[in-house]
């Protein structure tokens, strides 16, 4: 029987584990751009969270089954890096030194509204920022080319070793 080397396993399963993740990303951010998921609606921070954590796990992995950022295309590396940080910073973890919003102040700055017509009251929350409409069909674009990428990636090691085995080909 024929087995391909684990360093091309392990190659495979990056490929196929990070075609996976984008894969769950453009499925979020389609149902957020068909459904018109605005700021009222429930679940909006939790798919833009989700959205952002599957979109960047296969950039944050062990370095052995790491994507590089230089599979990106080049003219959307801003868009790449603005996800990556907006998870880093806002989706992930609650840094205090997030990025700024562009109506200004700091993501995850805290705020106080006062209410003088509801008994006085005082409400407390965390500032969030969320991609503007126009950037989720910037963002469609990436993942849909790192999409293909993943998926040619995953195909070549497949077809070359795993074919062997099974005498089937993963279509590029």
């Amino acid at each position: 029987m024929h087995q391909a080397p684990q360093a091309e396993r392990i190659e495979l399963h990056k490929w196929q584990s990070a075609f996976s993740s984008l894969n769950e990303a453009r499925g979020i951010l389609r149902h957020i751009r068909e459904e018109a998921v605005g700021h009222e609606h429930p679940l909006h921070h939790a798919l833009w969270a989700a959205f952002h954590v599957f979109y960047a796990k296969p950039f944050k992995q062990r370095p052995v089954i790491r994507v590089s950022r230089d599979v990106v295309p080049e003219l959307s590396r801003n868009i790449h890096d603005a996800i990556i940080t907006l998870r880093d910073k806002l989706f992930a973890h609650g840094d205090l030194d997030g990025p700024n919003l562009d109506q200004g102040g700091l993501v995850n700055s805290l705020f106080v509204s006062f209410h003088p017509n509801q008994n006085q009251q005082v409400v407390f929350a965390t500032r969030y920022g969320f991609p503007a409409p126009e950037v989720v069909t910037e963002y469609d674009e990436l993942v849909a080319a790192l999409l293909q990428t993943f998926h040619s990636n995953a195909a070549r090691i497949f077809n070359v070793w795993l074919a062997k085995v099974v005498s089937v080909k993963f279509q590029q």
